[in-house]
């Protein structure tokens, strides 16, 4: 996904070059018009209008496409966070079954002992009357 968005903001900073050159070349444009007939005049004019419009149509699809990006990016965004909520909770999880299971083999410990001695005291005490 991250080599689409390099290559999605390539082509649109391609795409602002082109525009900008555009921009330039009507400058240019300006100048010569003085210098022009009535009837080329209209043909230029034309021409520049037909120019115009395809580049109002890219300008739109450059919009369209920053919008893609940018939902994109918030689409990838979302994912980190909900990522990032799953680990937590995974370890918190892995965290209370870890200490649960120290507590049951505390419990195993304190329940083997407590055998251990309550076998010593019968053991004693079974020596002592026999």
């Amino acid at each position: 996904k991250e080599a689409n968005l390099s290559e999605i903001v390539r082509e649109l900073n391609k795409n602002k070059e082109i525009e900008f050159k555009t921009k330039v070349e009507q400058e240019e444009l300006k100048r010569m018009l003085q210098n022009t007939s009535p009837a080329q005049l209209q043909v230029i004019s034309e021409e520049k209008k037909k120019e115009l419009d395809q580049l109002k149509a890219l300008r739109e699809q450059l919009r369209k496409q920053e919008e893609a990006i940018m939902e994109g990016i918030n689409s990838l965004y979302l994912q980190i966070q909900n990522e990032q909520a799953n680990l937590r909770f995974f370890f918190l999880e892995a965290e209370k079954k870890v200490q649960e299971k120290k507590e049951r083999e505390y419990i195993r410990n304190i329940k083997s002992i407590l055998i251990f001695l309550l076998y010593a005291y019968f053991l004693k005490f079974f020596l002592l009357f026999f």
